[in-house]
């Protein structure tokens, strides 16, 4: 006759302290890793959304409500905490529906702002001599492939390019989007602080 043999407690016990031991330590390399593709997320929602807002205007689309769209644009806020954007349709020269809820960029931190490659105005990285803007909207004319930039800094001023470097908050990880007006196309670098080529 055979005889049925179970676990004994100490094996049991000693398989959960095993186990205990192997999720402690993976777990917050788990944590980690799903921080850092959070933040990653949302850079490429940035850069999607201004995509989005390019194809908008190059098949001169309808704005939501209806209305003929004369630009679409994705408006910055760069001084709220945290920073976030949202998609515009514009059916005139101020007046606008917005497309999209606004998206915080929660995982994301603003490092650098800097408008016409170094030239005036200077690079803004948040220190005392050069705050950045409070907001900056990034649009493409409907029908055409140009765009304009304006940022809000005191009084609305206009760049003819934008390099926008956004970090992790909690590692040193960036990516940089960045935008022409006359090129008309934005790029995203997922890895670095400079502008991707192509």
């Amino acid at each position: 006759m055979l005889k049925i043999r179970g676990f004994t407690i100490i094996e049991i016990l000693t398989t959960i302290t095993i186990l205990g031991i192997v999720a402690s330590i993976a777990a917050p390399e788990y944590y980690r890793l799903k921080d850092r593709d959070d933040y990653r997320a949302e850079g490429q929602g940035l850069f999607d959304t201004l995509l989005d807002a390019r194809n908008a205007a190059l098949t001169n689309r309808f704005c939501d409500d209806g209305s003929i769209s004369v630009r679409w644009a994705v408006a910055v806020e760069t001084s709220s905490n945290p920073i976030s954007y949202q998609f515009r349709c514009y059916s005139g020269v101020t007046t606008f529906v917005n497309e999209a809820p606004v998206v915080e960029m929660i995982k994301s931190e603003l490092e650098e702002v800097d408008f016409n490659e170094n030239s005036a105005p200077a690079p803004m990285d948040g220190t005392a001599s050069f705050t950045f803007p409070d907001s900056i909207l990034i649009s493409f004319f409907s029908g055409g492939g140009t765009g304009r930039i304006d940022f809000q800094k005191g009084t609305l001023q206009k760049a003819d390019s934008l390099k926008m470097i956004v970090g992790h908050n909690t590692t040193g990880y960036q990516h940089t989007i960045c935008f022409n007006r006359v090129s008309g196309f934005p790029t995203f670098n997922k890895t670095g602080n400079t502008c991707q080529t192509y």
